[in-house]
């Protein structure tokens, strides 16, 4: 079952263009960098990085920002699923539901489907702009519900300083 759901939104992105299919558009220099900036951040939020799952809308922008947290994570496996790009709240219910062992569930997505599924989660539809990240604690599956724990927008993820060996490494054995 799944301890922590993490729900990000993807990356500055390239602007919509008629030339150009929507599912298409991706990550501008500047996304990617800014994303990079906060990874550190995203890193310290989460106590481990063993049994993480990372699932994604299949639209480019997203499948970028999530290839950077599973670098980050340490794995190329990332699961990408139409319900994210739709929003379908039921339809990712059911699949979180069949989840058996992970400790963790970053869900790259976009809005306002993100803020909808927090605030079907918590009853606080919160607002992600391109590049935030909200952290639950889950308290049930059925029905889903959770406990927010923290919430940042772009800014304060790439601003908060964080020690990155203290988060990465284990402490050492106590002689």
């Amino acid at each position: 079952m799944i301890k922590e759901l993490i729900l990000v939104r993807h990356g500055k992105a390239e602007d919509r263009n008629k030339m150009v299919d929507d599912a298409q558009r991706g990550l501008t220099e500047e996304g990617v960098k800014e994303f990079r900036q906060s990874l550190p951040t995203l890193s310290s939020l989460m106590h481990s990085w063993h049994n993480t799952l990372v699932w994604t809308s299949p639209l480019q922008r997203a499948v970028q920002t999530a290839a950077l947290i599973t670098d980050l994570v340490g794995t190329s496996e990332m699961q990408k699923y139409e319900f994210i790009r739709d929003g379908d709240w039921k339809a990712f219910s059911r699949r979180l539901a069949g989840v058996k062992q992970s400790e963790y569930l970053i869900v790259v997505g976009h809005q306002p489907y993100l803020s909808d599924w927090s605030k079907c989660l918590t009853g606080l539809p919160l607002p992600f702009k391109k590049g935030s990240a909200a952290g639950f604690r889950l308290k049930s599956i059925a029905p889903l519900q959770a406990e927010l724990m923290w919430f940042l927008q772009p800014k304060a993820l790439r601003r908060l300083d964080t020690p990155r060996a203290d988060i990465l490494s284990p402490p050492p054995p106590r002689a």
